[in-house]
């Protein structure tokens, strides 16, 4: 069965941007990754301890705001 040439252009076309989006959704949900778990690091790495001992023994230790 051969298709008309509207037909594979079609099929073509559709295709590529199929592709374009799948590229885009990857690219994405990667930069997203690498951009949250960045800024859970950072957060820690800024977060101030407890300044009395005591917070700790109880369980009522706050984040730093």
């Amino acid at each position: 069965m051969t298709l008309s040439l509207r037909g594979r252009l079609l099929i073509g076309v559709i295709s590529l941007v199929v592709i374009g989006l799948l590229v885009a959704n990857i690219a994405t949900y990667a930069l997203l990754k690498n951009s949250l778990i960045g800024r859970v690091d950072d957060q820690l790495t800024n977060a101030k301890p407890p300044q009395d001992p005591a917070q700790l023994r109880d369980g009522q230790a706050r984040a730093a705001v």
